[in-house]
């Protein structure tokens, strides 16, 4: 059975990650592991008391989080419905990064999801500081990432970007075969520049990436040029209504300027769309 992981912090914007998840990948028999961590609250509490109540504390906070992951799960049967998926609840007082890494590990997860920003976020920031370490820490494992949705939109239009630097099997990767064949979906390969600026071995590539997706519904596009690779992207995804954007997750990715450059809010924020990470095996 496949596994995806959701770490939360029962934010509204982890349910509608987790929401978002179970309406593209739970048509198929899947597990849900939901893991939450404790640690921070752990660690604040623990401080304050003496060594004797320390072990009530970490209970406590274990019981707690085990019936708030219980209610969790349970308000998200009721709004999906009849689903073949099965859901389990994880809460452990073990760090949220090292955690996933371990439960990636051992349950051999397939893909991990989780929202842009938790219950602490600043509304103004688009992405929040636990979702953005994620990116960099997480090892092995695709990460999609969800911001708020009001309402569900299958994923119609994916975009990848890519600088055709490097050929990346997409069709061996069961989160995207998964999410075009479920959905019919039309894959765009984003690049950001002119043609005429490809070098002989990004033309190589171009053509390994034509060849390998002949039975999609692919095309390619080269993007104009604009104040950086984030505001091209930004721009066509808003202007195009893209649903999914892929990136590779590179030390220093796109994903990250995205986020960081004040060029979003000029191309407006309604450009917040899923994004699925993929990792460098």
């Amino acid at each position: 059975m496949k596994k995806i992981l959701i770490p939360t912090d029962f934010s509204e914007n982890a349910s509608d990650a987790f929401f978002y998840a179970a309406k593209v990948f739970g048509g198929e028999k899947v597990e849900f592991i939901v893991v939450y961590s404790f640690e921070n609250e752990a660690s604040n509490l623990t401080s304050r008391v003496d060594i004797g109540k320390s072990e009530y504390v970490l209970d406590k906070l274990y019981d707690d989080s085990i019936l708030e992951g219980n209610s969790f799960i349970d308000k998200m049967k009721q709004k999906l419905g009849k689903t073949k998926s099965t859901f389990r609840f994880i809460s452990t007082g073990m760090g949220i990064f090292r955690a996933v890494n371990k439960l990636i590990k051992e349950e051999e997860i397939a893909l991990t999801v989780m929202g842009t920003k938790g219950r602490t976020a600043d509304e103004n920031i688009l992405v929040g500081s636990t979702t953005s370490k994620m990116t960099t820490k997480i090892k092995g494992c695709s990460l999609l990432i969800v911001p708020s949705i009001s309402k569900f939109e299958a994923p119609l239009k994916v975009g990848f970007a890519t600088d055709f630097s490097t050929f990346y099997p997409l069709q061996q990767v069961p989160p995207i075969n998964e999410l075009i064949l479920n959905f019919n979906s039309t894959l765009e390969i984003l690049y950001v520049g002119e043609e005429s600026t490809l070098s002989e071995e990004q033309l190589k590539t171009r053509s390994a990436f034509k060849n390998s997706l002949d039975n999609l519904n692919v095309h390619f596009h080269h993007l104009k040029t604009l104040n950086s690779i984030s505001e091209s992207l930004a721009k066509y995804a808003l202007e195009n209504r893209l649903d999914l954007l892929i990136l590779v997750n590179r030390k220093h990715n796109i994903f990250n300027k995205l986020f960081r450059e004040a060029v979003i809010k000029r191309v407006g924020n309604k450009m917040e769309i899923p994004y699925l990470l993929l990792p460098i095996n």
